[in-house]
């Protein structure tokens, strides 16, 4: 914990729960109330929520809007129709990754950008000198909080708190709603691979919702459940997949470069080779593999892992690893407390998404 780190309006709610907070991005924020292991399970099984107020919130509109968010990310964003969201990236000239982020179409010419807490500012800034005069951009981070609620209760008990009906949405639909006379925006999906939503509205009806869902059953769960369970399906986090020296090939994401757009970064894209694959693996005994570990094959050192760690629903650890272009085929091995420790490539995700399509 880093008493001159920003904490976010719920906070307060989190310490009377039992939080143990943590620095992370720069914000102290919960890692767990009661075990990972535990808040994983209520997610898997029930309905856990999540302080994501951290993350950044922009609200763009305007008349060019979509042809701003056209260069200035990897996706097409033109055919992506109003109440529906899209996973994008933002590069920079040189092909790197600055950020990933989900683009929602909230209208016609407006759309919703939520960035990671860590870049907040500096995608802001970078955002703002690409758009166009006629582009407004509205930063709502600060006055709003975003809940993650997640899991298969989730939209039992998110309808039962708001009283509004979700049984229609589909992952990545965008659907707003009226809750204690404020207006609010739920969006149907998340970062665990469960089923579930982000809700977005002002602070002081935010504390109201987390209140009423977790009267209502649901679990606050941590940053510690929430990476373990991104890792589980395979999900890419910046800082550690991804950073503004990756290009798209190299982390896996090249799915995600629109063959459209003259985008900002395409072109240093399409002229470099790529240097890195980046690889999910699980341990052949019970041996945790963590980030900055050693790859190794055939005794030669050819990357490092990501991400990693011990899942009650797989026998041994797991993980995602950088390394070198073609330079694993199957074997390799992860080096840990100085021991060579066998693994086996494999493509992820570990777990399979249950989200609702």
């Amino acid at each position: 914990m880093n008493a001159t780190n920003p904490r976010t309006p719920l906070a307060p709610l989190q310490e009377e729960a039992g939080a143990r907070f943590v620095d992370f991005g720069g914000w102290d924020l919960p890692v767990l109330y009661t075990s990972i292991v535990d808040e994983s399970e209520a997610v898997r099984t029930g309905c856990g929520i999540f302080d994501v107020s951290h993350m950044g919130r922009f609200f763009l509109s305007g008349i060019a809007v979509v042809e701003d968010l056209d260069r200035l990310l990897s996706r097409d964003l033109t055919t992506l129709l109003p109440g529906r969201q899209r996973y994008a990236l933002l590069l920079n000239q040189e092909g790197g990754i600055l950020d990933d982020l989900m683009a929602a179409r909230i209208a016609d010419q407006e759309f919703l950008l939520v960035v990671n807490a860590g870049n907040l500012e500096n995608d802001r800034t970078w955002i703002e000198e690409h758009l166009s005069d006629g582009t407004d951009l509205v930063d709502r981070s600060a006055d709003t909080v975003m809940i993650a609620v997640q899991g298969p209760e989730a939209e039992r008990i998110l309808g039962d708190v708001t009283g509004d009906d979700y049984s229609g949405t589909k992952f990545l639909d965008v659907m707003g709603g009226v809750y204690h006379g404020v207006p609010y925006v739920a969006i149907r999906g998340g970062y665990t691979g469960e089923d579930g939503f982000e809700v977005i509205l002002p602070n002081g009806e935010g504390l109201l919702l987390w209140k009423e869902l977790q009267e209502a059953g649901s679990v606050p769960c941590g940053l510690g459940a929430r990476d373990l369970l991104r890792l589980e399906v395979g999900y890419p986090l910046h800082g550690h997949e991804l950073s503004s020296e990756i290009i798209p090939h190299e982390c896996g994401l090249n799915w995600t470069l629109s063959k459209k757009n003259d985008f900002i970064g395409k072109a240093a894209i399409d002229s470099r080779e790529p240097r890195y694959d980046l690889v999910g693996f699980v341990m052949e005994k019970k041996s945790i593999p963590r980030e900055g570990y050693s790859v190794v094959v055939n005794g030669t050192e050819v990357g490092v892992v990501t991400s990693g760690g011990l899942s009650s629903r797989m026998p041994n650890g797991f993980g995602l690893a950088r390394v070198k272009k073609g330079s694993v085929e199957e074997s390799l091995e992860i080096v840990i407390r100085g021991k060579n420790n066998p693994a086996k490539k494999v493509k992820p995700p570990f777990i399979r998404d249950r989200v609702k399509r």
